[in-house]
């Protein structure tokens, strides 16, 4: 018999392959890469170059770097939209009336997010290392991508949270998105340090996802200790998994109450 937590692994599996499967047929090589790579490249390299009127090489190159890693995370954060269109779409009243780990292939629906967001920041990042002549170790460089997926993941996971509470206002949910990331980018160390900011706000920012990762992607990059990198990584680690876990349970109250109230397939 197939343990619970096997079966949600298999649905939310499946669930992630036809995530995979959407964005290949919404985009084509030449156009992400004549379209939507060059636009982001264009936005990092204007916010890079916006540091030259506020101090010297090191902090265009500080920005280049924050600014390259926050590409992912505004893909990896559109989770905030991802509920919202099952529900509008009307498919989330389709796929509760199946039998199977609800919450498993919503939550996994667009997991290929994280995914599509380290694809556009290596794009971007190549070419702003290029142009701002970035540091790069050597062997400690392959750590770069496993640091920054992670990271990515954990924005994923706080995108889910934001998504579940919006589930019943899909209309809200471009505006819940735009707030969601700008604050990762103004608090959590893309363009300054968290500890630039008021100590209570430096405080919340420790348990956003970013700060951690953003840091264990700097240390590489400043040849920084593996062991000093590995704990910013594990940081960063559990508070991907303190925002999934709660997205999990909001997810199933809100279930449990649309199921019994008849609202499962009201779109807002």
């Amino acid at each position: 018999m197939t343990s619970p937590v096997a079966a949600a692994a298999r649905v939310g599996r499946r669930a992630l392959l036809i995530g995979f499967a959407d964005f290949r047929s919404n985009h084509t090589a030449a156009e992400w890469l004549g379209g939507w790579a060059l636009r982001l490249v264009f936005q990092v390299v204007f916010f890079a170059s916006a540091g030259l009127l506020v101090g010297g090489d090191e902090t265009v190159r500080y920005m280049a770097v924050g600014n390259a890693l926050a590409v992912g995370v505004i893909e990896s954060a559109t989770s905030v939209l991802a509920l919202g269109w099952e529900r509008a779409s009307g498919r989330l009243a389709l796929m509760m009336a199946t039998p199977g780990n609800h919450v498993a292939a919503l939550l996994a629906r667009q997991g290929s997010a994280p995914f599509q967001g380290l694809l556009s920041s290596t794009v971007v990042f190549l070419v702003v290392w290029g142009l701002f002549r970035l540091p790069v170790p050597g062997p400690s460089a392959l750590l770069l991508l496993p640091v920054a997926l992670l990271t990515f993941v954990s924005v994923y996971c706080y995108g889910l949270l934001i998504g579940v509470v919006v589930i019943r206002r899909p209309s809200a949910g471009w505006a819940a998105l735009n707030v969601s990331y700008l604050l990762l980018m103004t608090f959590c160390g893309v363009n300054v340090a968290p500890g630039f900011w008021p100590g209570p706000i430096t405080t919340v920012a420790q348990v956003l996802p970013v700060t951690h990762g953003i840091e264990a992607f700097r240390g590489l990059l400043a040849g920084r200790p593996l062991p000093w990198v590995a704990a910013q990584s594990g940081l960063e680690l559990l508070v991907a998994m303190g925002w999934l876990a709660a997205a999990v349970l909001v997810l199933r109250a809100k279930l449990v109450a649309d199921r019994r109230a008849g609202t499962l397939d009201f779109g807002g």
